[in-house]
């Protein structure tokens, strides 16, 4: 197998970029079995119930900030579920999450 790290880094940044285009299709409503069968599952999530509502903010490597093998927040969009259901992405949707 090829291990170089120019093979690794190609992989993720074409991933980023699949990721990128699929975000933009993104429709609110969406469910998150579509949206798992869009992008695949996330690079980081996480998740709290607030009363009746569950909410989960999944986020998905969309852009590269540093070469350290790590996928951080900074490097992805995060997506805001309540109960299963697509209710917003973006900056401003981590940020609505984090206020809830």
């Amino acid at each position: 197998r090829d291990r170089s790290p120019s093979r690794g880094l190609g992989d993720v940044y074409k991933r980023q970029e699949y990721n990128k285009v699929q975000v933009a299709k993104l429709e609110l409503g969406q469910t998150k079995q579509q949206i798992v069968a869009l992008l695949g599952g996330p690079d980081i999530s996480e998740a709290k119930r607030t009363g009746d509502d569950t909410y989960q903010v999944m986020f998905f490597r969309t852009q590269h900030v540093k070469s350290d093998g790590i996928t951080t927040q900074d490097e992805c969009t995060a997506l805001l579920l309540q109960n299963d259901e697509l209710i917003g992405w973006g900056e401003s949707a981590y940020q609505d999450y984090l206020s809830l």
